[in-house]
């Protein structure tokens, strides 16, 4: 599938809240977050994949990046089971609720594929990912368009 960017009017509107407790204890939030950092949203199979696990490690090896960049990163799993990754806040989605809202941005989270959604810190939509297995290369892609947020105008 590949990257794909959402148009201005896409932009408009807000992705749908995220707002629960993570399997590491701290909430997990896009609410709470707005105006304030941008967030990756990160839907995946869950650690137990070895393609899934080795994403969330590269995105864990450069959480001081995401900082840099005023970005959460919360990672959405039907379940989790291994050790806490920093940086990233994991959430359990077993039965897909929290991963169906999204499924208007991206049509291939209804079909349980691997996606990546990079929002502004006011919760809009910039930048959609979506493929059968998580790839490590798309972590590139993910601080890509967080340096390209970081330049946008504050408005």
């Amino acid at each position: 599938m590949g990257w794909r960017t959402f148009d201005v009017v896409q932009r408009g509107t807000r992705a749908p809240d995220v707002h629960v407790r993570s399997v590491d204890g701290p909430w997990a939030s896009t609410r709470t977050a707005r105006g304030r950092l941008a967030t990756v949203l990160l839907f995946l199979h869950g650690d137990a994949c070895p393609a899934c696990r080795a994403f969330l490690e590269a995105v864990g090896r450069d959480g001081r990046v995401y900082r840099r960049h005023e970005a959460q990163v919360l990672a959405l799993a039907p379940r989790w089971e291994d050790a806490a990754i920093p940086g990233v806040l994991r959430v359990e989605d077993p039965e897909g609720t929290l991963r169906a809202p999204f499924g208007r941005l991206l049509p291939g989270l209804a079909s349980g594929q691997v996606a990546v959604l990079v929002l502004d810190r006011f919760g809009a939509p910039w930048a959609g990912w979506e493929g059968e297995e998580a790839e490590v290369t798309v972590h590139a892609g993910i601080l890509e368009w967080l340096s390209y947020l970081g330049l946008q105008c504050p408005e």
